[in-house]
């Protein structure tokens, strides 16, 4: 009797484990596809055309209101 049950029942439990997968491999799939075609226009982040930026003053640090070279008192 409980052979008449469960023999089913896995075969149930498996069919809809393949449809889940199955769906999600579509949707990983189709969201790549628009990840691909949405950024494809974005240049990479080491792009040659990138300029660095020019800095060659010193930016000075405060610290509760003081600078860094003065001294507390």
């Amino acid at each position: 009797m409980a052979d008449q049950i469960i023999t089913p029942a896995r075969e149930a439990f498996a069919s809809g484990l393949n449809v889940v997968a199955l769906i999600g491999a579509i949707l990983v799939t189709a969201l790549t596809i628009l990840a691909l075609t949405m950024l494809c226009h974005v240049p990479p982040a080491n792009a040659a055309t990138a300029q660095p930026a020019e800095t060659t003053e010193a930016i000075p640090l405060k610290v509760d209101g003081a600078s860094r070279d003065e001294q507390p008192v």
